[in-house]
């Protein structure tokens, strides 16, 4: 399990508020407060800091992981999950959230299957913006 390394740019100068890194590669970015902080509870993470500098601080997230699964049926979507809004390729897509103690995991369609269905980018970004994943 590789732990996911959170990024606040205090005062904003390179484009997003927060980043989410996995390792050293980038997993995702927030440009609001309250996408971030709606993020962090829809997906039950504990935060710890592990650096407060002048204009950054470094957050590590604790006991828990994300992991990304690609799907081709809806028949590989274990009950009890979540339907949320997710990129995948580009493109905000209807995807599934399944949270565990340990792990959460996103059910994302494979993007050469039927279940690969582009939503709306704009309409999606402005939700996500305002800090809204799950899909009614």
């Amino acid at each position: 399990m590789e732990n996911l390394y959170i990024t606040y740019n205090k005062n904003n100068s390179l484009g997003d508020l927060y980043t989410v890194s996995r390792g050293s590669v980038s997993y995702t970015a927030f440009q609001t407060h309250i996408a971030f902080i709606n993020w962090v509870a829809l997906h039950e993470l504990t935060l710890s800091l592990v650096s407060n500098g002048k204009g950054f601080a470094h957050y590590r997230v604790m006991k828990k992981s994300i992991e990304e699964k690609y799907i081709l049926s809806i028949d590989q979507i274990p009950s009890g999950c979540v339907p949320i809004h997710h990129l995948c390729n580009g493109q905000y897509v209807r995807s599934y959230l399944q949270i565990t103690e340990e792990m959460n995991t996103i059910y994302l369609p494979a993007p050469y299957s039927d279940l690969y269905l582009p939503l709306n980018y704009w309409d999606c970004e402005s939700m996500v913006c305002e800090g809204v994943y799950i899909i009614p």
